[in-house]
Formats: C-alpha cells, structure tokens, sequence
C-alpha cells in the first residue's frame, strides 16, 4: 500500500483533501435540485417492520444518510466488527475506513446518491479493537424516514479471502515444484494433447509455454525419425495397465536442431484427471556414449587380435572370437581360470608382477593352446580409474607376423577403452545365478559411495531396503519360472524401481534395466543391470503429486459450494461444497451446464446465461436460482459469479450459498405482518362500533328522562 510509505504529514495532507472533496461532493447533492429531485423517487423503506426482519439477519444491514453517517445498523454489526449498534449508529463512514479506502467510498457514495446507482466493491474496515475485516459491501438509494438514504449490507468474506489466498498459494507453490525440476515434464492427456508443461520442457525445446500447450508429441518430433503410432500406442498402454513406459524419441527443437531423448511415461493424476506424466530427458551425450561403446565392442569382437579381459585379481571374464579361436577354450572352460591355463604358471607370475610394478607387459611368449604350442606377441595393460584404483587388466595376443598390424589396434584399443570406463555414468553389474555380485562398474562409488570392490564383497540383502528386496525378488523368480518354461524371449528386459543402501546411511532411488545373459546354449548364466540414479526425480514427483492433494484440500475445505466452468457454461470442477449441497457425486456434475441442477420452470435460464458470460468477460454477477437436489428436493441459493484462472485457462467461478432457510424466515416474518394489520382493522372496527351501541343507548336514556349511562370520550 502506497500510504505506507509516506510522512505523518502527507498523510494529514492526504486526509485534507479528502475531507475538501468530500464536503464538494456535499454540495453537489445540494446544489444539484435536479439530482435531488431524481433521487426522492427512490423507493421507500417499509419502516414499520424493517428493523424487525433486519435484526434477525445473519449480514449487517445499515443505512447512511447524505451527511455521510451512519443513521441504522442490525445487531449482526457486533459479531463482525465488535460494536454494538447504539455504539455505531450517529458515527461517520471515515470512522471505519482507513485513509487508503476513502476514494472507492467517495465513489461510491457519488454514485448512489446523484445517480441512484446499485453498488457493490469488496473493501476493508475496522474493527473494534482496531484490526482489518475483509467485507464485502452492496446496497442502493431508498427512503427512511422522510430521507433519501443509502441502505445496504455488510458481509464478512474474511474466511473467503483466507481461503482463496492459502489457494493461490498452494498453486503457486506446486507450479514452482513443477518448474523446479530439470528434467522435462509434459502433462498428456491419452490423446498425447499437452495440458502442461514445465519449464524444463521449455528449455529442451526452446517454444514458449503457450506454443506448446494443445499440442502433441508430433508437433516436437523430429520428421520421418519416430513411428508416432507406437509412441501413441505405449501412451494408451501406460493409460490403460498403469505402468511405468519407457521410448527413446527424437526431438526437433524451435531452431530446427534435432536431438535424442529418452521418455518415460506413467499414469498419474492431474488435478483429479487421469493423465500421463511424461518426464524427458535429453540423452544426446548419452547416445553418443552408446553409440562409441557399441563401436568399441564390435571392434573387440571383430578384431584379429585375440583380446582377453582379467579382473584385478587375474581371472579371465571375458575374450573376443579371435582370442577364443587363438587358444581354443571356450568362454566355459575359462570361468574362475587364469591366462596360466595356457602361458604357464612362471609367464603369468611374471605378467602379474610388471603390470603391478608399471601397469603393462610386453613381450613374446608361448601360448600352450589346445592346438599345440603358439609363438604370440603378448601385451597386457591395467586398466584403473581416475583414482588410480585397479579396474582390470587387458591382454591382447597376436601373431608375430601380424604385429604392426596388432600394435595399431592395441593403441586404439586401449585408448577407446578407457574413454568408455571413464566416461560411463549409470551402474553396470552383474549377479551370477546364486545373487552374488561378480561385477559392478567404477561409477557405482559416485552413485552410491561405495567402491566396486566393496560393493563385490556385499550380499545382495545389504544393498537394497527390504521393500525393495522382497519386490526384486519377486520379479526376478517370477522372471525365472517364465525362463523354464521355454518360451520366453531371451531378449526381454524388466524397467524397476529400488531403493539402495548409500554407504553414508542414507538411500537412493535406482532405476534398473535388467536383463539375462545367456550362453550359446540359450541357458542362463548371469543377470546384467544397467542403474540410473533418480533419486531427485522421484523426490520432485512426490513433490509434485503432494502439491496437487493440497491443493484439492483446500478447494474441498470451503463451506459454500464452488464452481469451476468453461466460457460455455460447463462445470470443470467442483469442490465437496457442492456435492453436499446438490448429493451428487462429482463425475455427474463435471461437463454438465447450470440446467442440469435447476428446478424445472423455477429459473430464467437464458439470464442465467447472459450473466455467466458477463461474469466470464470480467463483470461480477449475483443473483437467486432455484436447484434441485439428486433427492428431486427444491431449494433456493444466493449466487456470485466472477471470472478467474483454473491453470492457464480462463474460467468463471461460482460461489454458492443455501439460503432456503433465510427466504423462509422472510416468507414467515411477511405473513405474521399481514395477520396482525389485519387484526389491527378488525378491533379498530369493532371498537367504532361499540361506540355507535353506547350513544344509541344514551340517547334512549335521555328521551325517556334517565341519565346517560355511558361515558364516551
């Protein structure tokens, strides 16, 4: 408020000139004759029983005269703002409103008395004890007392106002979570329309909020790179079964660049609808890192150079064909073997030895292959992270014949190989059949602070929290038994969900891409996981999802019944207000108009109809309508319409009160008036005459000599 900030002599000033333009405005009504003239046709107060039915409203009714004071008040005054009436009647306006309040009542009170306009604002006076009350405050020219008044009423919208702020506030503090988040959100309907959007998206995509909303995925896919009637299909799958969908989708962006993204859908509520939460995230760099790691395993794989992999302790875990036709063991044959199976026991001691001293070997040695003995040029290398801890070893092996050849590729090799070990950000492990851990992949530290090596020693029961143990479990035996029956494809992988132990005692959220590794056979022999940390997109999810319940809450914790409709009249939401009232359930109400709930032949429904469109142009509208209740009972309710905002859309909102109660008491108070006026007449007539028998018989008294017997005044 402006009037905070200045001087206790501007203030005087300010209330100065107030008062001068408040005594010109006296003038006005008093030079004006033809205004005055106009303003004494005003409609008369039935002043016999009007403060018998005022004193039994709930609202405070007054009346101000044109001298600006206040002449009545109901006795509702001191339940609202702490004054009796006899403490207030005789007072001024500006006794009750602050300074900053007197130009919307000079306004008002120009208009009301040398127009005779109806008025109504929302404004804020004192209460007795000095604090602000939110009221509301509507009236009109009448005539009390011989006097052209202004006779209205006060209503205490305070919990309204209270109401609607803690609202506002709830809206704003779920957008700012929806907003907060990095990744990008889009809100579907099951056609894929987008009802929201979050910031996030806006920034993957460079459109504004509005350019995307009403939308769908097509308008941002990338042209003739994605088959849009699978990407509908696994959204109407997701809509349909409730779980979690999981598509990679290329993107065009407003600048035309195109770009990859991984997508997640899951079904979820938005505001009471079911919708699809879409989260999104750019996986341009990951794709790259998958596209290098796939170039470096079809290298190994097709290369001529035999190539073994040796964890740090020694043992073979993995070799290329190459490597598998140069000995002549099988990858079965070498499990839980090391390279002395065919260099000897002294060669690989010797191997062992300098590659812990400087972390390489070379030379030429004798490979005892299946085959017979094999004259090979021998490089192996240790791997290690950039901490300098020891993640593998690497051999390669080729013919002397080939060696420039082998050389080139060992360099290219070793240097792809560990771009990809220090690249790589999600967890690779791997379980043998008995759930023990023969492989977790160096990020598994950043993730979760423990070390591969301490993570290799860990039972599966120490990394997970037992809910998410018992849920794995379950998964992976229900896996199993479909893997027996033999008709299960040996491709297929399973999307979950886990919380793990991090080694500072907290957890972390982990999604898990699992699948089966098999051997030429088709028989199981591990279990693969790829985990990604998505911790903070469960946190900002349930963040999201408690936002919108309190939200819902407070819409639900106000009394009156509310509305929500469309510019064409039709309901989009309604609190629990409204059902009580009505005894509908909400999914009667939403996407009916005001005819649905109005008593037949008891409204003007085409009125009510203009004045919900100038309620949605900006212009506040009240007035009665008869409803009818699920019951088939009749009632009438007070009705004001306002336009507002129901997420990005512009709305009317209804506020609605039962007020069957008070026209009743109104009805009963009219009849016991006219019963007793019509009693009045029946003993004023009865009395006159009485008086016309008593002077009768006085005057037959007098003619035949008697005194008159009755005295009449």
């Amino acid at each position: 408020m402006e009037y905070l900030n200045k001087s206790k002599e501007e203030l005087i000033g300010d209330l100065q000139r107030l008062e001068q333009e408040y005594r010109s405005l006296r003038s006005l009504y008093q030079d004006d004759t033809a205004k005055h003239q106009q303003v004494e046709k005003a409609p008369r107060l039935d002043e016999d029983n009007f403060e018998i039915i005022t004193h039994s409203m709930v609202e405070i009714i007054f009346i101000l005269d044109k001298a600006g004071n206040f002449i009545f008040f109901n006795d509702s005054i001191e339940p609202v703002l702490g004054y009796k009436p006899e403490d207030a009647i005789g007072k001024p306006f500006s006794k009750f409103v602050p300074i900053s309040e007197f130009p919307r009542f000079l306004v008002q009170l120009r208009k009301i008395f040398m127009r005779g306009d109806v008025f109504m604002f929302k404004t804020q006076v004192f209460h007795k004890d000095g604090h602000l009350v939110d009221v509301e405050v509507s009236g009109k020219l009448t005539t009390y007392k011989s006097e052209v008044v202004a006779q209205g009423t006060i209503r205490d919208i305070s919990e309204r106002t209270r109401a609607e702020k803690a609202l506002n506030d709830s809206l704003k503090s779920y957008k700012g979570l929806f907003d907060s988040v990095s990744e990008a959100i889009y809100i579907h309907k099951e056609d894929g329309i987008f009802i929201d959007v979050n910031v996030g998206a806006t920034i993957m995509y460079g459109y504004e909020r509005d350019e995307l909303i009403g939308k769908n995925p097509e308008f941002v896919s990338a042209p003739g790179m994605n088959n849009m009637h699978e990407v509908v299909a696994q959204m109407q799958k997701t809509m349909l079964t409730g779980k979690p969908g999981q598509i990679e989708f290329w993107g065009k962006r407003k600048n035309g660049e195109i770009f990859p993204k991984d997508v997640i859908f899951n079904k979820g509520k938005y505001f009471g609808e079911d919708v699809i939460i879409t989260t999104a995230r750019d996986i341009s760099e990951h794709k790259k890192s998958e596209q290098r790691l796939h170039l470096y395993k079809e290298i190994i794989d097709h290369s001529t150079e035999g190539i073994a992999i040796l964890d740090k302790n020694g043992f073979i875990i993995e070799q290329n064909d190459a490597h598998r036709l140069l000995i002549g063991y099988s990858d079965k044959e070498l499990e839980g073997k090391t390279p002395a199976i065919h260099l000897g026991h002294d060669v690989f001691e010797k191997m062992l030895k300098e590659l812990a001293e400087n972390g390489k070997f070379e030379g030429e040695v004798i490979s005892h292959t299946k085959n017979g003995g094999v004259f090979i040029d021998l490089t192996a290398l240790t791997i290690k992270n950039e901490q300098g801890e020891v993640l593998c070893h690497v051999g390669i092996k080729r013919d002397i014949t080939e060696r420039k050849k082998a050389e080139q590729a060992l360099r290219e090799s070793e240097a792809k190989y560990r771009i990809l070990a220090e690249k790589m950000h999600d967890v690779v492990w791997i379980l043998d059949l008995d759930l023990k851990t023969v492989y977790v992949s160096p990020s598994t530290e950043f993730t979760l602070g423990y070390t591969p090596e301490e993570r290799l020693c860990m039972p599966i029961d120490e990394c997970m929290v037992p809910e998410s143990l018992d849920y794995a479990m379950s998964v992976l035996i229900n896996e199993a038994v479909i893997d027996q029956q033999g008709v299960a494809d040996k491709d297929r992988g399973i999307l979950l969900e886990l919380e793990y132990y991090h080694k500072d005692g907290t957890t972390r959220w982990l999604e898990q891409s699992i699948n089966g590794i098999y051997n030429e056979a088709g028989e199981l022999m591990e279990i693969m996981g790829v985990a990604r940390d998505i911790t903070e997109r469960k946190k900002a999810k349930d963040a999201l999802e408690q936002s919108a319940e309190s939200y819902r809450g407070l819409f639900n914790s106000v009394t009156d019944a509310i509305y929500v409709l469309d510019q064409d009249g039709k309901f989009l939401d309604v609190n629990q207000g409204a059902l009580k009232m009505y005894g509908f359930p909400r999914e009667a109400l939403v996407g009916k108009d005001p005819s649905f709930v109005s008593a037949p032949g008891r409204n003007d429904l085409e009125s009510v109809s203009a004045m919900l469109k100038r309620a949605y142009e900006g212009e506040p509208q009240q007035f009665e309508f008869w409803g009818k209740r699920a019951n088939n009972e009749y009632f009438l309710k007070d009705i004001r319409l306002q336009s507002g905002v129901y997420f990005g859309q512009k709305v009317i909102v209804a506020l609605a009160q039962d007020i069957t109660t008070r026209k009743q008491t109104e009805i009963t108070l009219k009849n016991k008036v006219e019963e007793l006026e019509r009693m009045n007449r029946l003993m004023i007539r009865e009395e006159m005459q009485l008086s016309t028998l008593k002077n009768e018989v006085n005057e037959l008294l007098l003619k035949v000599g008697e005194k008159e017997k009755y005295l009449i005044s």
